[in-house]
């Protein structure tokens, strides 16, 4: 009987050894690959305004109809006809007239306020909550006076200096009322 397990032992070691030496074989790797959107970018004015749609004069004066869906994310404020408006899309554009594009995004940023002090570079903005340090061109400073009431669009960045700084995309003048 001793004999019997010394010999069920061995060939256990044997066979456990064997096994043990046979390198692992590599799992079937399973490839995820992500396919990223490529995300484009039309800054336009508001022309037009619907419950499906924007339609926006771009840069290049090529009107364009920025369609609305349910994962449309809106941010800062709310585009009114003449706002300045960045919006984000794949980058599909359709050959009608106007062309469309559909939006992922629409990001509306503007500050509304007194014009405190006008420098070289631009002027101080003061909106009622904070002094903003608004960075213009000179043909954008063109008629402004301290006092005056505008809307500065810009493109959302905003730094966290004291005071912040905005650079202006877009200055709208108001008429004193």
């Amino acid at each position: 009987m001793t004999k019997l397990i010394a010999i069920l032992s061995a060939i256990a070691f044997v066979l456990l050894s064997t096994f043990a030496s046979i390198p692992a074989q590599p799992s079937a790797e399973v490839e995820i690959t992500e396919e990223l959107e490529e995300v484009y970018e039309m800054t336009g004015t508001v022309q037009e305004i619907t419950k499906d749609y924007y339609l926006i004069q771009n840069a290049d004066g090529q009107q364009v109809q920025v369609n609305l869906h349910g994962e449309t994310i809106l941010e800062g404020e709310t585009p009114d006809i003449g706002s300045l408006i960045h919006v984000l899309y794949n980058g599909m554009m359709t050959r009608s007239l106007p062309p469309q594009i559909n939006a992922l995004r629409i990001g509306c940023y503007a500050r509304t306020g007194a014009i405190v002090e006008l420098t070289e570079e631009g002027f101080t903005l003061d909106d009622g909550m904070e002094i903003i340090q608004v960075n213009a061109l000179a043909e954008q400073l063109s008629g402004l006076e301290p006092g005056a009431q505008v809307t500065v669009y810009f493109n959302g960045a905003m730094t966290m200096s004291l005071p912040a700084q905005i650079g202006a995309e877009l200055i709208v003048s108001h008429a004193a009322e």
